[in-house]
């Protein structure tokens, strides 16, 4: 009974000029199609996980042996075929339907096999191997398209690039939520203008979701033209000035104070900043008597609040 075909994407070292004989598990006929070859693969002795998006390949050449006991261009037709994700069986095992153009003579198969990414990112291959291939019809394949296999391969890699145009329309959303957050976190926003202006943006976005769910992606063109409209209306918000409004530019010592706070926030982590019951009062109301002398501390707070908001996320 033939033995299951295990194969290792480690090199071992045998007899110069060999290659594994699987002859005794695999052979294959001029005229035969879709015929089926089942591989274990290892990695350094391990069961290959087919990570990075794997798929199997066979390459190399049928013909003649030559004086090393090869199958070379000189003495052999080439053939290829790589197959896709639906040959992967699982515990390492793949079972690849080899089409009629990987024997297009009688002699020998001499080659390699492994695995490779759609992109051609990373391929991994076997030491060589070597199989029969018996007399058949060959003239059963003429005119038909050789390597098959390569077609396939295109259709991988155009999957491939679809997916990163997905991507690329995640980071257009991404650069939204950025754009946001660095401008609640660096301007000390009119909160009454930046709800309308924001409940013009969600309009905006809900449209987007809707847009999303109904065609499966939106066009980078129509991302930033939405980009550029919000980023338009944020910055017509007028900012409140700190010198003007809350307590003035911050003396040394309180910069300092400052900066130590900030040098004992955390690295990682969400920073939230609240200020609350700051008092701001007018010292003669309602009478000199009864007035709150604090006033000017609580505009001291609000200045450091409006210095410590450039370190936080909120």
């Amino acid at each position: 009974m033939a033995a299951l075909i295990t194969l290792d994407t480690y090199k071992q070292m045998i007899k110069a000029g060999e290659a594994f004989n699987i002859a005794e598990s695999f052979n294959a006929r001029v005229g035969d199609e879709q015929v089926p070859l089942v591989v274990k693969f290892l990695e350094r002795g391990k069961v290959q996980q087919f990570e990075d998006g794997l798929v199997p390949f066979i390459s190399g050449f049928v013909g003649n042996l030559d004086d090393d006991g090869k199958v070379t261009a000189e003495t052999g037709e080439p053939v290829s075929y790589t197959g896709s994700r639906d040959d992967i069986v699982g515990l390492g095992m793949v079972k690849m339907n080899l089409p009629g153009m990987m024997f297009p003579q009688e002699g020998y198969f001499y080659g390699f096999l492994g695995l490779e990414t759609p992109d051609h990112s990373k391929r991994v291959s076997t030491f060589s191997v070597w199989f029969h291939v018996y007399n058949g019809n060959p003239d059963m394949f003429v005119n038909k398209a050789p390597f098959r296999s390569e077609l396939q391969k295109e259709l991988d890699y155009a999957e491939l690039l679809i997916k990163q145009v997905d991507e690329d329309g995640k980071a257009k959303l991404k650069e939204l939520e950025d754009m946001v957050n660095d401008l609640i976190t660096n301007k000390n926003l009119d909160l009454e203008q930046l709800e309308s202006r924001m409940a013009t943006a969600e309009g905006n976005l809900k449209i987007l979701e809707d847009q999303i769910k109904a065609e499966g992606l939106v066009t980078v063109d129509q991302l930033d033209s939405i980009l550029e409209d919000f980023k338009n209306k944020l910055d017509a918000i007028p900012t409140i000035d700190s010198k003007l409004d809350i307590g003035g530019e911050l003396t040394p010592e309180m910069k300092s104070i400052a900066d130590d706070f900030v040098s004992a926030l955390p690295k990682d982590g969400f920073k939230f900043l609240m200020i609350t019951d700051s008092h701001y009062e007018d010292t003669a109301f309602p009478l000199p008597s009864l007035g709150y002398p604090h006033g000017k501390e609580s505009l001291w707070h609000l200045s450091i609040v409006n210095y410590l908001a450039n370190y936080v996320d909120v």
